[in-house]
């Protein structure tokens, strides 16, 4: 650090050149220096609270920002302070710039504390994007389930009526069975035959009977994509759980598409293309997580007739890639860079959180990959995930955009 002269700062009444000597006196530090002058002796003009361990206040203070303290307590420097006025200010200047070790500790300790607060209030964010997420997963899983739920309602109604009908036509059987043993002449039999018959042809038993085969087919594949979209969002939902698990990223990208399902039908097709990847140790739920958004906002940017590509495979580094391509409007250049920062959103207030991509690249950095994105505004955009198949981070920064 440069020392500077102390009456660069203070008129203390011995500055080179100066015949005047303040009407308050002199500055204890410099009425102390050497008698040959201001200007010579051991610290060469440099006096008070330039040089360390000089003598100010009836003592000699050791460090340069204890001294810079007790400037601000002398009553010479109040005096000439107050009644000639400085350029310089040490005590509102340059003192704010400097502290003790007992300042610097409870600095440390305040920063410490708001640090704390801030990364809690990041994990209060996190929670609360996953919330918001679920909460929409929830929505777009309610229309899912009331689909196939109402034709479930459906058929089981018509079933009810036609147990009603296949009741009655059993009564009626069994009445003419017991005709039929107690009169066995011939024309009792074409009787109670006919009369069967015409049972058979008015309630239509054959068409009944096929159709509710039917009925119990698509009822069993109803109640089965039920079941099937809860699991997936029981799996989703479990976002806390840190036990790895070892799983084919394929079959959670699938998860991925039926929780996404809502919002991609009626707008954009998906085309797969799955490669052979090896089994991967990590959190299903969290990834599964990513790729749904990723595919959300996908279709979201995609016109009607749009397309979602998702290719996976393994690079020459061994590392699994997922690959989700859309031909959606694109992002521009001057905001891509921000895709990932915490609450950006190029969508309409109140459409989004703007932490579901910051999430995602918190997601895949915790599981040593990277995510980046390549774009160009009406032309689609790129996402491409990466996830090593050992444990160890790849080198390069975990997020990129271009």
């Amino acid at each position: 650090m440069k020392k500077i002269n102390c009456w660069e700062f203070k008129k203390c009444g011995r500055e080179p050149g100066g015949d005047k000597v303040s009407e308050f006196g002199v500055c204890p530090s410099a009425a102390a220096e050497v008698a040959d002058g201001i200007n010579s002796g051991s610290n060469a003009g440099r006096v008070c609270w330039a040089v360390s361990g000089t003598f100010c206040q009836g003592n000699v203070q050791g460090s340069f920002a204890m001294k810079l303290g007790k400037c601000t307590d002398c009553d010479f420097y109040k005096h000439v302070r107050d009644a000639e006025g400085f350029n310089f200010d040490i005590g509102t200047d340059l003192l704010p710039r400097i502290y003790s070790p007992e300042q610097l500790a409870h600095a440390y300790d305040q920063l410490h504390y708001y640090l704390q607060n801030i990364k809690d209030l990041e994990v209060q964010l996190v929670s609360n994007e996953k919330l918001a997420s679920l909460g929409q997963l929830a929505a777009g899983v309610a229309h899912e389930i009331n689909n196939p739920m109402a034709f479930v309602s459906s058929n089981l109604k018509s079933l009810a009526k036609y147990v009603v009908t296949i009741k009655d036509s059993f009564k009626n059987l069994s009445a003419l069975t017991t005709a039929l043993a107690q009169e066995a002449d011939s024309t009792a039999i074409d009787s109670a035959i006919r009369e069967l018959g015409t049972i058979v042809q008015n309630k239509k038993l054959s068409f009944m009977l096929g159709d509710m085969e039917d009925i119990l087919i698509e009822s069993t594949e109803g109640v089965q994509r039920v079941k099937s979209i809860i699991q997936n969002l029981r799996t989703i939902s479990r976002l806390d759980e840190v036990a790895l698990q070892v799983v084919n990223i394929n079959e959670c990208l699938e998860r991925s598409l039926e929780l996404a399902k809502d919002t991609i039908k009626d707008r954009c097709r998906v085309i797969r293309e799955f490669g052979e990847l090896p089994l991967l140790s990590c959190r299903p739920a969290e990834l599964e997580q990513v790729f749904v958004n990723i595919i959300k906002n996908a279709a979201e940017a995609s016109a009607d007739n749009g397309e979602i590509t998702i290719r996976t495979g393994t690079d020459r580094n061994h590392a699994i890639f997922v690959q989700i391509s859309d031909t959606g409007t694109g992002i521009s250049s001057d905001i891509l860079h921000k895709i990932f920062d915490p609450f950006f959103t190029a969508k309409p207030i109140g459409q989004g959180t703007g932490l579901g991509l910051s999430v995602a690249f918190g997601i895949i950095k915790a599981h040593n990959g990277k995510i980046e994105v390549k774009s160009e505004p009406g032309r689609g955009s790129t996402f491409t995930v990466r996830i090593p198949t050992v444990g160890q981070a790849e080198k390069e920064d975990p997020g990129r955009a271009t």
